[in-house]
């Protein structure tokens, strides 16, 4: 039977795209700031090819780099997982790619969008079921305006977390570099599902530069989840009675620590299982998202309910345990090998994970598959597959 190791990352596709038609017209809820808030360029006239185009939403769950915009229904994205999402936007109008981008102004501060089935062209704004034209925020206390392009702009930037009630007020804060969001994490062994949001990379476009996206076209924006998804499996030989197999005493952890039925000796683990991490976007860089970890907090971090489908060969157990785990190669943090010590029938059995596949990446997921044999409990890295973390867009590549 195959076993090894799984390696998994998801990350969801969202997309901005222009209305593609010409009798967008403007909005009674537009209040907002500056030409985004008007159509044909910010004049309000029709005047050129530009004119009157409104930023709408679309999904997909292709290849994350090159997916084409698909309507709901062909194909799935974000909805799948989330149905609102938060995002934010900014323009600048000074400066330019090469000396630097100057004097940014918002052009969605926290936008709320959300996703309805069968709604799409429904408004000029809802061309794939995402809409935000008329959604109340109430962190902002204002109905959501139609946002349009400004031709005028220097460069347009935009990023999101998802979902949206997970951060509904959650401040976008800036210092003299960075936009970013804070966040805190703490390992809880009995999380049934992730309480941490996902963030997107950062779109850019001068509208010149001809490696970046042009103002009008569909803005594709990259989810990925801030930590990290970690299960480890049984398999059996196949002419294994599964009523005459039990596995008791499970332990799943850093090698260097001791697990003790008082607990382990908590001065010597140095593992984060807690901390603070701030999710920053450049205010006038070109650079993408990055993650600072801070305020760390460690303690011992060990995995004692394996995933099952079916409760057969582990008594009492929950099927389906995924643990959420700190993402600890973001954190500068390497771990050591990993033993996974058991009873199989009663008999003492143990095995070793090398540190090589213990080094876990935000917004993957891993899978460490062992095998129940004659003679103990083996662990095999030959088996290496990509696939999805929940559903939506699988990739083995970074931003």
């Amino acid at each position: 039977m195959t076993h090894g190791l799984i390696v998994i990352i998801a990350m969801m596709t969202i997309g901005f795209c222009v209305a593609c038609g010409g009798d967008d017209s403007y909005s009674g809820y537009d209040k907002g700031i500056g030409n985004e808030n008007k159509p044909n360029n910010g004049t309000g006239t029709e005047n050129n090819a530009t004119a009157q185009r409104a930023v709408s939403f679309a999904t997909s769950n292709g290849d994350w780099k090159n997916a084409a915009m698909s309507r709901s229904g062909e194909d799935v994205g974000l909805e799948t997982i989330e149905k609102e999402f938060r995002v934010w936007g900014y323009k600048t109008t000074d400066g330019n790619s090469t000396a630097g981008f100057t004097n940014a102004q918002i052009v969605m501060d926290g936008y709320k969008v959300a996703w309805k089935e069968l709604t799409a062209n429904s408004t000029t704004t809802n061309k794939y079921d995402w809409e935000y034209q008329g959604l109340y925020n109430r962190p902002l206390q204002v109905y959501q305006s139609i946002k349009y392009w400004d031709y005028s702009a220097t460069s347009y930037r935009f990023f999101a977390l998802a979902p949206y009630e997970k951060i509904e007020y959650d401040e976008c804060k800036k210092d003299e570099t960075h936009y970013y969001f804070t966040l805190e994490y703490t390992f809880n062994d009995q999380e049934k599902a992730s309480k941490m949001p996902y963030y997107s990379n950062m779109w850019l476009s001068d509208n010149k530069t001809t490696t970046m996206p042009k103002y009008g076209d569909c803005v594709k924006l990259v989810f990925t989840p801030i930590i990290s998804k970690v299960r480890f499996k049984f398999i059996y030989p196949d002419d294994a009675d599964p009523k005459k197999v039990y596995i008791t005493g499970i332990a799943f952890h850093d090698s260097r620590w001791q697990l003790h039925d008082e607990g382990t000796e908590t001065t010597e683990v140095t593992t984060p299982i807690a901390g603070k991490v701030n999710i920053k976007y450049p205010m006038y860089g070109k650079d993408n998202a990055s993650m600072e970890w801070q305020d760390k907090t460690t303690g011992f971090l060990v995995m004692t309910i394996p995933y099952e489908d079916e409760a057969i060969h582990v008594k009492d157990t929950e099927k389906q345990k995924w643990y959420y785990v700190p993402p600890t190669k973001d954190m500068n943090y390497e771990q050591e090998a990993y033993v996974l010590t058991a009873r199989v029938n009663g008999k003492p059995k143990s095995v070793t994970v090398p540190k090589q596949y213990m080094q876990w990446k935000a917004g993957y997921e891993y899978t460490y598959v062992f095998k129940i044999t004659d003679v103990g409990i083996s662990f095999s890295h030959a088996l290496e597959v990509y696939t999805h973390w929940q559903a939506g867009v699988s990739s083995t590549k970074d931003w």
